[in-house]
C-alpha cells in the first residue's frame, strides 16, 4: 500500500474510464484545496480605502432619548 507521502500513483493499472475519474476527482480537489489569489484592481482598492457614502439621518432629540 502506498503511504500519503509518495509523489505519484500508478494509473496504468486502471481502466480508461476510471482513469478519467480519478483525475475529475484530483481536479475537484485541486480546486477545492488550493488558495486562490485575487488581484484587486485599483477601484476596489480606492472604495475600500474612501469615506463610505452614508444616509441622511435625523438626530434624537433629549426627548425621545431619556423619555421626557
Amino acid at each position: 500500500m502506498k503511504t500519503i507521502t509518495d509523489n505519484f500513483i500508478d494509473l496504468t493499472l486502471l481502466p480508461d474510464s476510471a482513469k478519467q475519474q480519478v483525475m475529475d476527482f484530483y481536479n475537484f480537489l485541486l480546486n477545492k484545496y488550493t488558495k486562490k489569489v485575487r488581484k484587486k484592481k485599483k477601484n476596489e482598492i480606492l472604495e475600500q480605502l474612501l469615506p463610505k457614502k452614508v444616509r441622511n439621518f435625523k438626530p434624537l432629540t433629549r426627548e425621545e432619548i431619556y423619555g421626557g
